[in-house]
């Protein structure tokens, strides 16, 4: 932190659409390019490790674990690195699929934080409490309620939402603010689809 201002990357990669190891490669790349203009955290989109628009594909062991193994990888090119990463990317845990972000400095998993309000079924609610999960091979905290901070970053307190949560009724991001959070990070992306006018 200088002058109390950070330094902040919004990254939007070239997206593989389900391959895991093509995005993590992306990924990479994109925080080394940030830190060489010292950029202090880097944010990347929700889903940003497989794509939002894998659809059934989310149903399958093998995108699963590609993404698990990426998680690994991602963490591990942090280790020598003075940046906090947040990236999206499926997680199961106990058997059920959440649409998370992963926090990630020092070569750690910080925390990861599910989506709480999720209108795809194919991805399951937060609970309402927070816990642990084993993510990338590392025993991590997870949930909606966790803040992140970092002592080289001064007072600096950031929360995290998904998708629609930032604009929701109830907002995640209200919470985190009454929790003491004075910076929200939030991680979207919107699939394409065949058809959609928008587009």
């Amino acid at each position: 932190m200088r002058n109390g201002l950070v330094a902040i990357c919004v990254s939007s990669p070239k997206l593989y659409m389900g391959n895991a190891v093509q995005n993590a490669k992306q990924i990479i790349s994109m925080i080394e390019i940030a830190e060489e203009h010292s950029a202090k955290i880097i944010v990347f989109p929700e889903l940003a490790l497989t794509g939002a628009g894998c659809g059934n594909l989310f149903n399958q062991s093998v995108l699963l674990d590609a993404a698990g193994d990426a998680i690994y990888d991602i963490v591990g090119q942090t280790e020598k690195k003075d940046i906090i990463v947040v990236f999206g990317a499926p997680v199961d845990v106990d058997g059920k699929l959440y649409n998370c972000a992963i926090v990630a400095a020092h070569g750690k998993v910080l925390g990861v934080v599910p989506q709480s309000i999720t209108t795809d079924s194919k991805f399951s609610p937060a609970p309402e409490k927070n816990g642990v999960a084993i993510v990338g091979g590392m025993e991590v905290p997870f949930g909606t309620d966790l803040i992140f901070e970092c002592l080289l970053l001064g007072e600096l307190r950031f929360g995290i939402t998904i998708g629609d949560e930032l604009i929701a009724p109830f907002s995640p991001a209200e919470k985190h603010t009454s929790n003491g959070a004075n910076l929200i990070l939030s991680l979207c992306a919107q699939p394409t689809v065949a058809g959609n006018p928008s587009y």
